[in-house]
């Protein structure tokens, strides 16, 4: 269903990204901030009843009671004539965005959260596999361990699905009945998403640099995939070289990909996945995770 982009959509927008935040592990101070700005978006959709708990506990305990009304009226202005068609999808994939992002970011993608926000892209008039950019760009969220446990950072998780909602604006935009309002919105929501996209870009390039400078961790995390690439997928030599050393960009966008759960497109795609997924004996961590983290490492100190 194709639309306007109106205000009442750029505000449910905003309110799927405050209400997702608020259920996030958060101290009192943030929640509160964060609370204060979900009211007064409330109000702007005329909603000035809803009830934000005071309590974060309150809040998780039952999210229901603050996205009913919220989801209800915006249905109903769906449903209205000359009404706003595209505030609910666009409030759905924002918030599913958000929550794909983190899944993937902590290695568990969900495949029914994705389906969900192929369901909102087509119902905006936006083809569906425009989700694979998501898939990849949540590989680019980095995954901190201490011990047993996992985390990722808020903001990876908030540039990625501002990075990939900015993408479905943009196609959205394309469409003779959506072009009104959405240069003011992308205007609101790109300057974050620009920096994520120059980083993920010069990414590639850096690496290319590094192999070509001969960074001897970079080197190292690459020869382990490569034999890891000959000795259990069956690769010659040669071609397991040219998908590791030989071709830094596109293994980064490979490795990218892989942390987003995104699923192989060739034969040769599908050895590189099995190598990143193997254990090596005596480690708990799948490789892909091992050489990732010496790239990000490497690329860091070639940033400083």
């Amino acid at each position: 269903m194709i639309g306007r982009l109106t205000e009442t959509a750029m505000t449910a927008v905003f309110l799927a990204l405050t209400i997702e935040q608020l259920c996030w592990p958060q101290d009192e101070e943030a929640y509160a901030a964060l609370r204060t700005e979900a009211l007064a978006l409330f109000d702007e959709l005329g909603l000035e009843d809803v009830v934000v708990p005071e309590r974060q506990d309150e809040l998780t305990a039952n999210v229901s009671a603050i996205t009913t009304p919220l989801t209800a009226r915006l249905s109903a202005e769906r449903g209205r004539i000359l009404g706003d068609t595209v505030a609910l999808p666009l409030f759905f994939l924002q918030s599913f965005a958000l929550r794909y992002a983190l899944h993937a970011g902590l290695e568990n993608p969900d495949a029914d959260l994705l389906e969900l926000i192929e369901n909102c892209i087509e119902d905006l008039g936006v083809e569906r596999d425009l989700a694979r950019v998501l898939e990849r760009e949540a590989g680019w969220i980095t995954l901190v361990r201490e011990g047993d446990e996992a985390s990722v950072g808020r903001a990876d998780v908030i540039k990625v699905a501002s990075s990939f909602f900015t993408r479905v604006l943009e196609e959205f935009a394309r469409t003779d009945s959506g072009l009104e309002g959405v240069q003011q919105a992308l205007t609101a929501l790109t300057a974050e998403v620009a920096d994520f996209r120059a980083e993920f870009r010069a990414a590639s390039q850096r690496l290319e640099q590094l192999v070509a400078e001969g960074n001897a961790e970079v080197l190292a995390a690459l020869g382990e995939l490569e034999t890891t690439l000959v000795e259990q997928e069956g690769l010659d030599p040669p071609e397991a070289a040219a998908l590791t050393a030989g071709d830094p960009q596109g293994l980064w966008e490979r490795l990218v990909r892989w942390f987003g759960g995104a699923p192989a497109r060739d034969a040769a795609e599908a050895a590189v996945w099995a190598a990143l997924d193997f254990v090596p004996a005596g480690s708990t961590v799948k490789l892909g995770i091992k050489v990732a983290g010496a790239i990000r490492k490497s690329l860091a100190a070639k940033r400083t």
